[in-house]
């Protein structure tokens, strides 16, 4: 158990400080922003998110016909980042699967991912939640059933990542 306390006019100086603290006092071990190998390249010029658009509604196709709009209006896209939807996950919000939601991305991932690409789009994201999904991963899923050893279950009944850093990531 850690605690750091962190003052500035500057909320972002404040915010800084206090993850330079917590990794000095070895309360966290992940690599500080500016630590991560993230190329700056990846993020330049224009990118989509799916949400802004879509929200959990998101299909393969919709994405598609989204991407031939901005192409027939000559606007190029770099980047797109499929966000909440893509995956298997029950009514509760708790991940199924790691897999990709077959009947929104019935072509498979892979496919999926080129085919996006072949509209001019150099990176793919896809957004995934740290805790498996909003409330967590699904006890007996498949998701859960792979990764078991590697999960946790929180004091209000949540399946998640471990927070050993060796399991959880």
């Amino acid at each position: 158990t850690f605690l750091t306390v962190s003052a500035s006019d500057d909320p972002y100086v404040a915010i800084d400080n206090n993850f330079k603290d917590a990794r000095a006092m070895g309360g966290i071990r992940v690599p500080l922003k500016n630590e991560r190998p993230v190329t700056k390249d990846k993020f330049s010029g224009f990118g989509w998110c799916s949400w802004n658009v879509f929200e959990q509604q998101v299909t393969s196709q919709k994405v598609y016909s989204k991407l031939e709009e901005l192409v027939s209006l000559g606007i190029p896209v770099e980047w797109v980042l499929i966000d909440d939807g893509w995956m298997q996950y029950t009514d509760d919000k708790e991940l199924v699967s790691f897999k990709e939601d077959g009947k929104k991305i019935p072509e498979g991932m892979k496919s999926f991912v080129a085919k996006v690409k072949s509209y001019g789009v150099k990176h793919v994201g896809l957004w995934h939640a740290t805790s498996g999904y909003w409330h967590g991963i699904a006890d007996g899923s498949p998701a859960y059933m792979e990764q078991k050893e590697n999960l946790i279950r929180t004091a209000g009944g949540m399946i998640i990542p471990s927070f050993e850093p060796e399991k959880g990531y």
